[in-house]
């Protein structure tokens, strides 16, 4: 009604508004025609000139069991270690830790180093932690799919390259302290054996059983000289019965069979003997100025001077006949006699006294000395027991030391525990990334467009509505 009414009162005004609108439509198309060629052909220029992005992806995940080792030694005995899950502590998530490692300058140095890239060329991967998951999501960029496999392998390999420094670094600082441990125990412990083996090298000492030995042979000398001194006493019983039967001493027994014994002696007394019996038969018939018998009574004399001399020569004292034909033993057909038995019997048992006599001294000075040993021996024995307790004890502390630095090298890192790769890094699609950046483009451009030209649009119908906007403040009641 408005338009109708202003057209109504005003045909040359409403002739000239409908030129005016005609020229800023031809305007606006123009305008419209032009802005649009440009982002087509931008577009299609970029489509061109540009070149697509392919992105190669891969997961890992972090454990989240705690993990326990332990170690059982024969005799000695066992030693374990525990490693807390990386998710005990619920106010930090460890995946943040791995994703600050993989995205630091080190790792992509490394990475771009293995591909002879540059930092700037290589790119930074993506990376995100999936949330209620153990997972995590890397992704890296390349101008073809080759390249983004490869950097992928090369970043996934300078990570866990890293990863591993950290960890051997990790058990170096805590295995450092127990080292110093395990370095004490075995000086130690040689300090103890090389006492031990010096005081056995110096006693002769090698284990307490010698003292048990000692102890035994010391029990059975006294025993023995027990034994001895019995027998001792017996044979001195027998040595005084025997003398008394023949009413003589075991000394005039002993020197009897001396001048039994001795060849010469004998001679002299057999030349003795003849010369008497010849004097016995010659005195009766001849008188004593007969030279048969001046001659035998010469022989008598000299071979009783020898007889004498050759006795004090054996028995080591004077003697006279008499002595000496008590201590006679009768020989030749009379050599199987009782006295001589009885002679033989004395002289035996004294043999045997006094070789008893004998064994007994040396058996007592072997017990004096086998007593002092084994007073000795005891104290050794002490300080050995002492010593070799001291070993023990270090080789306990040495092996204990030992197992828990063999533990600690066993037990994995605490702080960067292992990775598990869930997928390998992909090898992405020739005519994906082109696809979606055509789509992304086309899509751009529509919207470009369609703004453009709603835009224009709006400017061309900009006038229409102010005058609509002026002729209803200036006719309000026509409006109504």
């Amino acid at each position: 009604m408005i338009t109708e009414s202003i057209a109504a009162s005003n045909p040359s005004s409403k002739s000239l508004q409908s030129a005016e609108s005609q020229r800023r439509w031809m305007r606006y198309l123009s305008l419209g025609i032009i802005m649009n060629a440009a982002i087509w052909g931008i577009t299609l220029v970029h489509l061109e000139v540009s070149k697509p992005n392919y992105s190669s992806k891969w997961t890992y995940s972090l454990p989240g069991a705690r993990s326990y080792t332990r170690i059982n030694i024969p005799n000695l005995g066992a030693a374990s270690s525990e490693v807390d899950s990386p998710y005990s502590d619920r106010s930090q998530d460890p995946r943040e830790k791995y994703k600050f490692i993989a995205e630091s300058r080190l790792v992509i140095e490394q990475s771009a180093a293995e591909l002879d890239m540059g930092i700037s060329e290589f790119g930074k991967p993506k990376i995100q932690a999936v949330d209620n998951t153990t997972m995590m999501n890397f992704e890296i960029s390349g101008t073809s799919p080759q390249e983004a496999q490869s950097k992928a392998f090369a970043l996934s390999k300078a990570f866990e390259n890293r990863l591993e420094q950290l960890r051997i670094q990790e058990i170096q600082e805590e295995n450092e302290p127990i080292k110093k441990a395990v370095e004490s125990a075995l000086s130690n412990l040689k300090a103890a054996e090389r006492l031990l083996a010096q005081h056995k090298a110096k006693t002769g000492l090698s284990s307490a059983q010698q003292v048990s030995q000692v102890s035994e042979n010391l029990e059975n000398l006294r025993r023995e000289e027990i034994q001895l001194s019995a027998q001792q006493q017996q044979t001195t019983a027998s040595l005084q019965e025997l003398s008394s039967n023949l009413d003589t001493s075991a000394k005039q027994v002993s020197d009897a069979f001396i001048l039994k014994s001795d060849q010469l002696f004998q001679q002299h007394l057999q030349d003795y003997s003849e010369a008497s019996s010849q004097l016995e038969i010659l005195r009766p018939t001849y008188g004593p100025n007969h030279p048969a018998v001046v001659r035998e009574s010469a022989k008598q004399k000299g071979a009783k001077a020898a007889i004498l001399e050759r006795s004090q020569s054996l028995l080591g004292r004077p003697m006279d006949l008499a002595k000496i034909s008590e201590l006679a033993v009768d020989s030749g057909e009379r050599n199987g006699t009782a006295r001589e038995s009885l002679f033989r019997q004395i002289v035996e048992v004294q043999a045997q006294k006094q070789g008893l006599q004998a064994s007994g001294k040396e058996l007592t000075k072997h017990i004096s000395q086998l007593e002092n040993r084994f007073k000795t021996m005891t104290q050794d024995a002490l300080t050995l027991q002492t010593l070799e307790r001291d070993v023990r004890i270090a080789e306990t502390v040495y092996s204990t030391a030992f197992t828990q630095l063999g533990t600690a090298q066993l037990a994995k890192s605490a702080s960067y525990p292992k990775l598990e790769l869930i997928t390998q890094p992909s090898l992405p699609s020739q005519s994906a990334p082109v696809k979606q950046m055509r789509k992304m483009a086309f899509l751009g451009a529509i919207a470009a467009s369609g703004l453009v030209s709603l835009g224009l649009f709006s400017l061309w119908l900009r006038p229409h509505w102010q005058r609509q906007r002026q002729t209803i403040k200036s006719n309000p009641t026509t409006s109504i």
